[in-house]
């Protein structure tokens, strides 16, 4: 990974942790590459917090709660992206942090009203109040982040 896509694939990395994406993993990383770039794609398995089952909703911790982020721990789990920004002087989290930070308070709502009625209006609502919530607490998933780059 050249330093000059470090930021992006932070972003990326901090993306696939807010939304639970814990299917992008080193056995199974879900992204088309070509050359540098890359498409992250399949996220049915996201948002466990909002749309799981009862079961896991029960069980699966927010990112921002304490020990709510482990796609960092080495083995088969560990996102695709971690090993090289673990040690990245070039990530900035923060000023991926401060773009969530500027979303407006709607924002989340207003593209849950837009979305096809076929995703449920309580699924996107879910979606909508767990990303605001994510938004809200964006310092403490970078907290975290930050404190696993450091172990």
């Amino acid at each position: 990974m050249p330093q000059r896509m470090h930021q992006l694939h932070g972003e990326a990395y901090l993306f696939d942790t807010i939304i639970q994406n814990w299917d992008r993993r080193i056995a199974n990383p879900n992204m088309l590459k070509k050359g540098d770039e890359f498409r992250l794609i399949d996220h049915e398995e996201a948002f466990v917090s909002a749309t799981g089952a009862d079961e896991d909703r029960d069980v699966v911790r927010k990112p921002w709660e304490a020990f709510g982020i482990d796609n960092f721990i080495a083995g088969d789990m560990q996102h695709p992206f971690w090993r090289r920004l673990k040690p990245s002087n070039h990530v900035d989290f923060g000023r991926a942090a401060d773009a969530w930070k500027s979303l407006p308070d709607d924002t989340f709502s207003l593209y849950a009203a837009e979305a096809s009625g076929d995703w449920g209006r309580a699924t996107c609502d879910s979606i909508a109040a767990y990303l605001d919530d994510a938004r809200r607490n964006i310092e403490a998933v970078v907290d975290a982040i930050q404190r696993a780059r450091e172990q």
